[in-house]
């Protein structure tokens, strides 16, 4: 397959422009190289009010969980983050009053199954991985997010660290370029 050769110099424009616009703006460019969302450029906007399939940059603030997530090597380390791990891109399935239920079946929210949403108790290399216990069930409370990215059976989020607080959340976004 024959690519075009203005198609980088069309990419890199594209990314110049983008990080130009959001320079000193509060807005800023992610790359998601991981395979629980699209990978590609996003923007992250600053964040003012947080709703259900909005995608989120966020931070885990689950101290147990990110030792293992460093020791693993699941995300690469980065001062991003005040545990050491880089933010992350993950949809929001449930916000504040929502119930979120974890069975065999898979994650529920507000009684709707959500898809590829089961907990596994290994990792993708058989390892044991800490997650909600089959049967956990809670209704967020005021400043209670939780996360899921179902675009893949298996993703790094809360199912396996919980529900996050506002602030882990750090903004709003949106892709520019996925592969």
């Amino acid at each position: 397959m024959k690519i075009h050769s203005k198609v980088p110099l069309y990419l890199a424009l594209v990314v110049a422009v983008a990080y130009l616009a959001t320079w000193q703006s509060g807005w800023q460019l992610a790359i998601n190289s991981t395979k629980s969302m699209p990978r590609g450029i996003y923007l992250v906007a600053p964040l003012h009010t947080v709703e259900r399939a909005q995608v989120v940059s966020l931070c885990i603030s689950n101290l147990a969980a990110a030792s293992v997530y460093k020791a693993r090597k699941y995300v690469p380390l980065s001062n991003q983050c005040p545990l050491g791990l880089p933010r992350l891109l993950k949809p929001v399935v449930a916000i504040p009053g929502d119930l979120v239920s974890i069975s065999a079946a898979g994650t529920t929210v507000n009684g709707q199954l959500l898809p590829n949403s089961r907990v596994f108790d290994t990792d993708s290399e058989g390892r044991n991985i800490e997650h909600l216990h089959l049967g956990w069930s809670k209704r967020l409370g005021s400043g209670e997010y939780f996360v899921l990215a179902n675009y893949l059976k298996r993703s790094l989020d809360s199912r396996y660290y919980g529900p996050l607080r506002r602030d882990d959340l750090k903004g709003h976004a949106w892709p520019l370029i996925t592969f």
